[in-house]
């Protein structure tokens, strides 16, 4: 047998366990690991061949189908329990409904797909092989594929470590029972959108219970009353909802690892220690899953002389010369994520609510807290807009206009010239790429959006609530630069949540901007062109327009700063 260099072996395990952020062999086969391509099934939240039921009220964010089942199976479940569309393959269902038969038999068809891609994938082996013999009890799993020839029952917690990168995809031959009160927790920075669950048989959430991921059911998936999941469910029968929480998740855009060369280096490494031993004649034996946490140098010496010590080495080594090269070629092709920009200056424009270039209009009574005017046109293009109706000073150019204006020329002059170059500050940041790129393809719905730079190049409308989740920073900043209209729908809102404030979110439109009937709006609009709020429509923020701002008994309220 010829003799191992135990340097390079210890070596090049721990260079590769290091970089990879992994321990034990576990490690070996996570790296590995690809996303399920949901393809079209990924714009639903719950999608069913056989009928979705509920006993309300849920609250469900993200779009709900069924097909080839009529949309008369869709029962319990209102309008207003869903924040995205519903979708059937006929006239019936829901009042809200939107019949669209072709757009559902593709998404079917790619849940089917997605489905067999989840089960196709190299069952799990060594302590990814029918983990607690299908009942998996307070663990902490690693990223990898884990394969079960039986049912699975979570009676407790189960927590899923690892990065923002990682994937999880459970092949499970049986059913799938969560326990009643007990949670899918992730840690480490591990995302929802990339867990899947391969299920053969039934899937059941217990009362009040949370998880986590994406469900590929090939029978039905019922949640108890309480249970929430931040995933989808994906069923090819029915879908049963007991006043449960559905939300789809968040994609995150994740940044690349710089150091590829670190990690060439070390597959390198590696294939030199495979080169070196292929002359070997051995088995692998019990011995191929062994934990990389006893391949120490210690153990090598130790074993020196044993075929079955050999056997692990080649088995260990060419694992992890595998797992490199999957890794490093993710990295490669990984997009650019996109920074996260800093606040827009407004200057002098920022002690506006209002600001307009070419007069604002109003259908009294508005309620206007913050300073409004106008430049270069004359106050008189201030029309039916009381001095009661603003909490601020009414700025004008000249002697025209409200009784109650002050006329400050410079001062407007000044504004005008600030907001017009924070439109062209916040146009010309880096635009956004990958996750950040043409959300939606313009319509958003049903999105919760993390901080950062979004870039559209058409027409952007938001007909569901929309909302932004600062994760715990104050100063988190969204800006949103688009090149056509903006349109909100009446009666919808933009939510900030985690912190967010309106102060840090800026709306840079090429085109004229449409806040619907009744709606909520929160954030600076820096508008090329008019923007117009529709009765009843409100906004957090500020109304800077290149035209006109027209004005129909709305609350306009300047963001605290």
């Amino acid at each position: 047998m010829k003799k191992l260099n135990k340097n390079l072996i210890v070596t090049t395990v721990l260079t590769v366990a290091l970089v990879l952020g992994l321990t034990g062999s576990a490690a070996i086969f996570a790296a590995a690991s690809s996303p399920v391509d949901l393809l079209s099934a990924g714009n639903f939240v719950i999608l069913s061949k056989s009928g979705i039921t509920d006993v309300p009220t849920s609250a469900i964010t993200g779009n709900v189908g069924t097909s080839p089942i009529t949309g008369a199976s869709i029962t319990g479940l209102d309008c207003v329990e869903v924040t995205g569309i519903i979708y059937t393959v006929d006239a019936t269902g829901p009042a809200c409904h939107v019949t669209n038969a072709t757009l559902l038999i593709a998404a079917v068809s790619d849940m089917e797909a997605a489905y067999t891609n989840a089960a196709g994938r190299p069952g799990g082996v060594g302590s990814f092989l029918n983990v607690g013999a299908g009942t998996v009890a307070g663990q902490t799993l690693v990223p990898g594929t884990y394969t079960w020839g039986s049912a699975v029952t979570i009676p407790t917690d189960l927590m899923l470590s690892g990065s923002a990168t990682d994937v999880w995809i459970f092949q499970i031959a049986g059913t799938l029972d969560m326990a009643a009160a007990k949670n899918v927790i992730l840690s480490g920075g591990a995302q929802a959108k990339n867990v899947f669950w391969q299920v053969s048989g039934a899937v059941t959430l217990g009362a009040n219970s949370h998880f986590e991921g994406t469900i590929l059911a090939k029978t039905n998936i019922a949640m108890i009353t309480g249970a929430t999941i931040n995933g989808r469910l994906l069923a090819q029968t029915a879908v049963t909802l007991q006043s449960n929480v559905v939300s789809v998740p968040v994609s995150v855009s994740v940044p690349v690892l710089a150091d590829v060369s670190f990690l060439t280096t070390a597959k390198a490494s590696a294939q030199e220690l495979i080169t070196a031993n292929a002359t070997e004649s051995t088995t692998l034996g019990d011995h191929v899953v062994g934990s990389l946490a006893t391949l120490t140098s210690a153990n090598v010496a130790a074993n020196a002389t044993s075929a079955d010590a050999q056997s692990v080495v080649d088995a260990q080594v060419a694992a992890l010369n595998a797992a490199v090269a999957a890794y490093n070629l993710a990295i490669v092709v990984a997009p650019a994520p996109t920074p996260t920009p800093t606040s827009v200056d407004l200057l002098s424009a920022g002690n506006f609510v209002i600001l307009s270039k070419t007069g604002i209009t109003d259908v009294p009574a508005s309620a206007i807290t913050g300073n409004i005017g106008t430049s270069p046109i004359t106050g008189a293009a201030i029309t039916g807009l009381g001095c009661g109706e603003v909490t601020g000073t009414i700025y004008t150019v000249d002697a025209t206009g409200p009784a109650c204006k002050v006329t400050n020329a410079p001062l407007l002059t000044t504004a005008v010239l600030d907001m017009e170059a924070a439109y062209t500050n916040a146009a010309g940041r880096p635009g956004g790429v990958g996750s950040f790129l043409n959300v939606g393809a313009g319509t958003l719905t049903g999105l919760t959006l993390v901080p950062g730079t979004y870039t559209w190049g058409s027409t952007v409308t938001i007909p569901t609530d929309l909302t932004f989740d600062a994760q715990g920073d104050e100063n988190a900043v969204w800006i949103f630069q688009i090149a056509g209209t903006l349109d909100m729908a009446a009666n919808k809102n933009v939510i900030l949540i985690g912190g967010a404030q309106a102060k840090n979110v800026f709306w840079q439109v090429a085109g004229a901007v449409t806040l619907g009937a009744g709606s909520h709006f929160e954030g600076n609009i820096l508008a090329q062109t008019n923007i117009a709020m529709i009765t009843g429509a409100t906004l957090n923020g500020r109304a800077l327009a290149q035209t006109a701002v027209t004005l129909q008994s709305n609350v306009v309220t300047v963001p605290s700063k």
